[in-house]
């Protein structure tokens, strides 16, 4: 299966569902399942969360709860790829920037955590390596995040 990695606490937001469009600064054709993975590193710069923006500090580092780094989260369906508009900002957890290309996000199915060594773009997860979890209530995080 196609994957990407995504910072965190990007990824856990892809999977709770509250955040449905990917950014990058770049466009791809492709549209079906895409296998999410947390990279190993978090995100370092501030972020957008319910129209506010939150650093580094107020964000992964001091949350309650453990993120997971450079493991599979989840399964979503690229639906469509397009420039990011503003519009897209509060699904997208970030303001917009120039170049940005907005991925829409559909039918997110977690999977058990597993480690990933994660790479830049698109690459390969064998699809035995992948194993879809019981769905479940999605994790709420706003609690988390407005601690």
């Amino acid at each position: 299966m196609k994957a990407i990695s995504v910072k965190q606490p990007f990824a856990t937001l892809i999977l709770s569902g509250y955040k449905s469009i990917e950014t990058r600064t770049w466009s791809t054709a492709y549209r079906g399942p895409l296998l999410i993975c947390a990279s190993k590193q978090p995100h370092a710069g501030s972020w957008l969360c319910e129209n506010r923006e939150l650093s580094a500090r107020q964000s992964v580092m001091s949350y309650p709860i453990t993120f997971p780094l450079g493991a599979m989260l989840c399964i979503v369906d690229l639906v469509d790829c397009r420039p990011m508009q503003q519009s897209d900002e509060l699904k997208a957890c970030c303001r917009i920037y120039p170049g940005a290309w907005a991925w829409e996000l559909e039918n997110v199915r977690p999977v058990f955590t597993k480690h990933v060594k994660g790479r830049l773009s698109f690459y390969d997860v064998p699809d035995s390596e992948i194993v879809l979890r019981p769905n479940g209530p999605p994790v709420d995080l706003l609690p988390f995040i407005f601690h």
